[in-house]
């Protein structure tokens, strides 16, 4: 697929939306195996009289590990801005450039419902059978084919608005 262009900081933007990984489930997922992995680890040096030194290198390389985790987590984001020039996708921290993919490539953009676990494999940038897919919450997005016959879909709070904008551009 090489629909996409690295580039800079789009200017005049008309479209610009920014999701993080805020669920309350996520966060319950990742944060209570943390705790008890911790918990766990610290109970153990307590508890063992020996080779505490060991068990405690074993918790603190546990606990910088899940605290990095954790922020890598709390900081990403999927960045969308659409301006003259095409649609722009960051999702940061994995990306450190803009990605555009013009409008000249794009044969159509419409609103989609889809599956992240059965469709793409979950969240974040993924890649299946159906195409590429940047998503970090829900099951709505906006679904853009382009002339090549490649998919790509952009996971949006405002899936409407989004297809409408690229929609309004392609005329």
């Amino acid at each position: 697929m090489d629909n996409k262009k690295l580039h800079i900081e789009p200017i005049s933007p008309i479209y610009s939306e920014t999701q993080h990984f805020r669920q309350l489930w996520l966060w319950a997922i990742f944060t209570v195996p943390t705790v008890v992995t911790i918990l766990s680890l610290t109970l153990s040096i307590i508890n063992t009289p020996s080779n505490k030194g060991i068990m405690i290198s074993i918790t603190l390389i546990c606990s910088i590990f899940l605290s990095l985790l954790a922020y890598l987590i709390f900081i990403a984001s999927l960045d969308t801005k659409i301006t003259a020039n095409g649609v722009f996708i960051k999702f940061r921290p994995f990306h450190r450039k803009w990605i555009l993919f013009p409008f000249e490539n794009i044969k159509e953009a419409k609103s989609h419902k889809y599956n992240p676990i059965r469709d793409y494999g979950g969240w974040g940038i993924r890649y299946s059978t159906k195409g590429k897919a940047y998503n970090v919450s829900g099951d709505m997005g906006v679904l853009i084919k382009f002339s090549d016959d490649t998919n790509l879909l952009i996971g949006s709070q405002k899936h409407l608005d989004l297809a409408s904008v690229i929609s309004n551009h392609l005329r």
